[in-house]
């Protein structure tokens, strides 16, 4: 397991750097980085959330359609959103698991474009934001 760990924090050349090694121990900007991350996770996750509610009616009013399944893939491309770009840079400051990085961003990719060829078949852009 040891193995395994090191494989994820290590290249050709040896360890991979932390973000506070890159960032030379700068504790406020590191501080100022966590907060706006944070923010930032929280406004994906409110954003899912809401579309959850939405993804919950729409199974009740349509049964399991496209627009609902469409709305599922909108919800993981903000969670995977919310972890590749903001949740990463936290988790680097004391752990550089740059090639988790790189695999998790390619999940992301996958419901990015799977979401993007399912849309083509359904009108989902205009029922998510058809006037109410």
């Amino acid at each position: 397991m040891k193995e395994i760990g090191l494989w994820f924090m290590t290249g050709p050349n040896g360890p991979y750097m932390t973000l506070v090694n890159c960032m030379q121990q700068d504790w406020f900007w590191i501080g100022m980085m966590v907060l706006a991350n944070t923010f930032v996770i929280l406004g994906y996750f409110e954003f899912a959330r809401r579309n959850y509610k939405a993804y919950k009616r729409s199974i009740m009013n349509e049964g399991d359609s496209d627009i609902a399944r469409s709305y599922m893939s909108l919800i993981w491309v903000f969670i995977f959103c919310a972890f590749c770009g903001y949740a990463y840079p936290l988790i680097s400051i004391v752990a550089p698991v740059k090639k988790a990085f790189v695999l998790i961003t390619f999940v992301l990719a996958a419901v990015t474009w799977r979401m993007i060829v399912n849309a083509n078949s359904v009108d989902f852009y205009n029922e998510i934001f058809k006037k109410k």
